[in-house]
């Protein structure tokens, strides 16, 4: 028969195993925008200072966002049409991804501001 609470060293296992997770998860937090970034580095030129450049990729990025925008927005619309509240859930889930995504290029642009000023720094 199968208990429902955990013994001894089960819970130990357990109890090891989400600490384990907790950190893998935490540590992933900081590293998966570095590696997201240096992974679009080679499909996306680095546009930081080149505003010509950024426009260019930009209107090519527009037609993509507006393009995810409008199927989100269908997705929530049909999950509320055909009473479906994982669509609806699933549509509202997605709209939070852009504000992820705006702190994951904040987060890098900043650790690659601090490194270019500190070249500044030693430079002169």
């Amino acid at each position: 028969m199968f208990s429902s609470s955990l013994h001894g060293k089960e819970f130990a296992f357990a109890l090891m195993l989400s600490a384990i997770f907790t950190v893998a998860l935490f540590y992933s937090t900081f590293e998966a925008p570095i590696l997201l970034d240096e992974m679009l580095h080679q499909y996306f030129p680095e546009v930081f200072y080149d505003v010509e450049a950024t426009e260019r990729v930009l209107s090519v990025l527009r037609p993509i966002g507006y393009s995810a925008l409008a199927i989100t927005i269908v997705l929530i619309l049909l999950g509320f049409a055909i009473k479906k509240g994982f669509l609806a859930s699933l549509g509202s889930l997605v709209l939070y991804i852009p504000t992820f995504g705006y702190f994951c290029i904040r987060y890098v642009l900043s650790n690659r501001f601090r490194g270019f000023k500190n070249s500044l720094a030693t430079t002169t």
